[in-house]
């Protein structure tokens, strides 16, 4: 079976990591001001926000292909079990005749 894990937080870190970067650049001497710092805080954040949304998707996608790959692997077991009681009834039925 396999498990579809959370690892979503990975580009999340990537990302919060571009725009710390985006705003140290921002902030190179002589470009710095409170509104450019006010903008790119105000980007950050609702990056964060959009992230936090995508996250929770993501969580939820994976709860749900897991549950189905559950469902798979058990339907794959009753096949073959019942693969296996067909194969002993014809054998049966043939000993029978």
């Amino acid at each position: 079976m396999r498990i579809l894990r959370a690892t979503h937080l990975r580009p999340a870190a990537a990302l919060v990591a571009l725009l710390a970067l985006a705003l140290v650049a921002g902030l190179a001497p002589g470009t710095a001001s409170a509104d450019r710092l006010a903008e790119v805080r105000a980007q950050a954040d609702k990056a964060e926000v959009e992230l936090n949304a995508l996250n929770e998707q993501v969580g939820v996608a994976a709860e749900r292909y897991n549950a189905a790959q559950v469902r798979l692997d058990e339907t794959n077991a009753k096949i073959a079990e019942n693969r296996r009681l067909l194969r002993v009834a014809r054998h049966n039925l043939g000993v029978d005749r």
